[in-house]
């Protein structure tokens, strides 16, 4: 490849992680926003918020392996 389209490659690269480090604070904002409903919920209520905040843990932990794959990636490029 010609040093054009790695400059480009890149330059996508970063957009994408920088793309995924925003998704990934405002999946950490909803957690704190969940786990603050739920400090005010009853009981029932409690146990369906604490579902939507495992599914978000969830995402969350698989966004921040995603990150940390291409940052990995990155690194071997430079």
């Amino acid at each position: 490849s010609d040093w054009s389209s790695d400059v480009c490659s890149s330059d996508l690269v970063t957009e994408l992680k920088e793309r995924w480090e925003r998704k990934l604070g405002r999946i950490n904002k909803k957690i704190r926003e969940a786990e603050e409903e739920k400090a005010e919920a009853d009981e029932e209520k409690k146990e369906e918020i604490q579902e939507t905040i495992d599914d978000l843990k969830k995402d969350r932990d698989d966004l921040e392996e995603k990150i940390d794959d291409l940052e990995k990636k990155i690194d071997e490029a430079e």
